[in-house]
This record gives structure tokens, C-alpha cells and sequence, in this order.
């Protein structure tokens, strides 16, 4: 005899499908394919491989790549390799320079609040787009508009610190360390 689920309807009838395994409830597949137990799940990571999944090949083309920027170490590593745009403004205002960018026609390659700093605790963001332009992409706009929202909510809430410069440098480190897992697994 099966081993039926407990669990019951909406007319408090028993639903009467069959159990999963305790194997299934132990570990499951991550956006990337990959098996991973429960508990070892890491924020970051899923969204890297979420938009590196995603965003990989649009038709049968591997998509070409912009970086935008704030972050002077990203310009330093990548200018010889991809076309890095390194802008002089705060956190909000590389959002939004990338929201502009987005109703011009590229489409976003990574997730803008990738990371588990809070905007108002960095003053660095790096933002992977398209470099061809289509026609607008209301996905990505939709992500960015949301991502100006929540930044805002922060900044407002609490503004970002006037930090040292050894401060600075970390959260540059830490804004090249995810631009740098997200180009790998777009590669």
C-alpha cells in the first residue's frame, strides 16, 4: 500500500498523492543544476547563477557585455578585457544610469542588488548590461525600477557612512569579488 500524504484539501478531503521520499526533502537542485543539501543554501550565489543562467544566450548568441560601474578596481581589472564604463556617482546614481541605459534598448546581465550588503552600506555597485541594444526589455526594467526602490527605502532610512579608506577598499574587493563570479559563469 502507498504511503499517502496527510495533507488535506480545501473541502478537508485527503489529497491522496503519494509521499516524496526523504531522500527528495534532503537535498534538491539548485537554479544551476547542481544538488545541494538544504541548509547550505547561499543567497548569493542563487541569484549569481540565476542571472548567469538566465541571461547566458539569448537566441543562439552569446551575449555581449557592458560593465557599469562606480567601483575604480573593476575599470583596473576588466578595461582590457570588456567594455567598462566607470562613472563617478554614488550607489543610486549608477542605478539609475543603468535604469537609462535599460529604455535605451540593453537588457540587464545581473541582478542589481546581487550581494548581501545593504545599499546604504556600500558606496559601490557593478551592473553587467547588453551591449547591443533591442527594444526595451520590461523584465529588466522592472528589476532596476525595483532595485532604485529599495535602495531608496535604505538611503532614506539610513544614509550611507562617510567610510576610511581601508573601509572603501573592502567594499571594493567585495563588489569585484561578485562581478568576477558572475562574468565566470556567464563565460
Amino acid at each position: 500500500m502507498e504511503n499517502l500524504s496527510g495533507k488535506r484539501t480545501v473541502f478537508g478531503q485527503f489529497s491522496g498523492k503519494p509521499m516524496a521520499p526523504k531522500e527528495q526533502f534532503l537535498k534538491k537542485k539548485n537554479l544551476s543544476g547542481l544538488e545541494q543539501s538544504r541548509g547550505a543554501h547561499n543567497n548569493v550565489t542563487s541569484i549569481l547563477f540565476f542571472c548567469a543562467k538566465i541571461f547566458r544566450i539569448v537566441g543562439s548568441e552569446i551575449m555581449e557585455k557592458v560593465i557599469i560601474t562606480n567601483n575604480p578596481l573593476i575599470k583596473e581589472k576588466f578595461a582590457s578585457t570588456y567594455e567598462v564604463e566607470l562613472y563617478h556617482k554614488d550607489y543610486l546614481g549608477v542605478l539609475e544610469t543603468v535604469r537609462d541605459k535599460i529604455h535605451l534598448g540593453h537588457e540587464l546581465l545581473s541582478h542589481p542588488l546581487a550581494g548581501s550588503i545593504k545599499p546604504n552600506e556600500t558606496p559601490y555597485r557593478t551592473i553587467l548590461i547588453s551591449k547591443n541594444k533591442k527594444q526595451l526589455d520590461m523584465k529588466s526594467l522592472t528589476i532596476i525600477e525595483s532595485a532604485i526602490e529599495t535602495t531608496k527605502k535604505f538611503i532614506a532610512n539610513r544614509p550611507t557612512p562617510d567610510w576610511k579608506d581601508i573601509a572603501l577598499f573592502d567594499f571594493q574587493t567585495v563588489d569585484l569579488s561578485l562581478i568576477e563570479n558572475v562574468l565566470s559563469n556567464l563565460i
